[in-house]
């Protein structure tokens, strides 16, 4: 690719795009293949019921010829689109015992849940310990202990997931613990130093991101890594490329927040801040509206010509890409209504205390 060139044809690749439509339509189809997202986000409203959605599934992809990132996403227990039509199941530090195969048994059942929908990719909030939690110190061993296991068991629920094939998206990194609205930058800072970011904030990610073949980077500001001049860690190359690439080594997808929200709005604009991100280090650019999606894709072409946007960024951002979606199977637009019982049933088996469901995941 030539940055003084023509653009590549498929920039929408670098697009993860919000879907509230709940059925498939001409316009629909024709949006998805004028723009050819890389992923779709399935929106809660979209999910009607498990048939559809294997249905609406498998249409995109028929749509797009290769399979793209197909996700939902869940928020600390707020946002849970599979409680539509199966049990809740406890968090992953609730279960029984806190044994770590109990929570590995958790993501496995999730991510079968995930594989009949036809869905690929599971969007997560990782949980985050304080600093005063994460590390031993003199006289409070036990908590250092308890948040040690708490973050063990958040590794087994998302092995748990990748073992039936899940991707896992985790959130939000470096973390927003700590992270205060700053009324004169309109940002939400985060002004722990480094020390305390690396024990407390950090700590799940240093220990469960080569499990993560995504990880979606925070919308907040970090003063320990840009002290002078503050950004959102979506476009700061310290965090992206110093942080993320650089010192922890991770080779997986950064994602951004979504880019059209409020908090975005109100102090960027989205279509520059899309290519901000994708320079900085991002691979993946989280989009709800189709509008200000159509229009990040522009930008981006606009960017490239102009040679703002240097093609070594996007062929990098594109092999990323390529290595998770290249290994993704298409589905089959049909959900079987015995193995969703089934699975409804070992949901319910897996709430009741004693008796966690042995049987393993094919």
């Amino acid at each position: 690719m030539k940055g003084s060139g023509a653009p590549p044809a498929d920039l929408g690749r670098h697009l993860l795009i919000g879907l509230e439509e709940h059925r498939w339509t001409s316009g629909l189809e024709r949006r998805i293949r004028a723009l050819r997202p890389g992923g779709v986000l399935f929106l809660t409203p979209t999910l009607r019921s498990p048939a559809a959605t294997a249905e609406l599934c498998a249409r995109i992809v028929r749509a797009l010829d290769d399979v793209p990132f197909l996700a939902i996403e869940e928020e600390a227990g707020a946002i849970n689109p599979l409680r539509r039509w199966l049990p809740p199941l406890p968090p992953p530090r609730a279960v029984r015992g806190q044994i770590p195969a109990a929570a590995r048994r958790r993501g496995e059942w999730v991510g079968r849940a995930l594989r009949l929908l036809g869905l690929n990719t599971y969007l997560a909030a990782i949980p985050e310990a304080s600093s005063s939690r994460s590390e031993p110190t003199p006289g409070s061993p036990r908590r250092a202990r308890s948040s040690g296991k708490t973050v063990e068991l958040d590794k087994a629920f998302v092995g748990g997931l990748a073992h039936v094939g899940a991707l896992v998206c985790g959130k939000y990194f470096p973390g927003l613990s700590g992270a205060r609205l700053d009324r004169s930058s309109r940002l939400l800072v985060v002004s722990k130093p480094m020390a305390e970011m690396w024990s407390g904030n950090l700590l799940p990610y240093r220990r469960l991101l080569s499990q993560l073949p995504l990880v979606m980077v925070s919308p907040a500001a970090y003063k320990a890594y840009d002290f002078d001049v503050l950004r959102p860690a979506t476009v700061s190359a310290q965090v992206l490329e110093g942080l993320l690439r650089v010192k922890l080594g991770y080779r997986g997808v950064a994602v951004t927040d979504q880019l059209d929200s409020e908090y975005v709005c109100r102090a960027f604009d989205p279509v520059g801040f899309a290519v901000q991100a994708l320079i900085a280090g991002c691979d993946l650019l989280l989009v709800h509206e189709w509008r200000t999606a159509e229009a990040v894709r522009a930008g981006l072409a606009k960017a490239f010509i102009s040679e703002k946007l240097p093609s070594w960024r996007l062929e990098q951002a594109a092999k990323r890409l390529h290595s998770l979606t290249r290994h993704l199977s298409p589905p089959t637009g049909k959900v079987s209504s015995r193995a969703w019982s089934r699975l409804v049933r070992e949901f319910m088996r897996f709430r009741t205390p004693d008796k966690i469901p042995e049987q393993k995941i094919a």
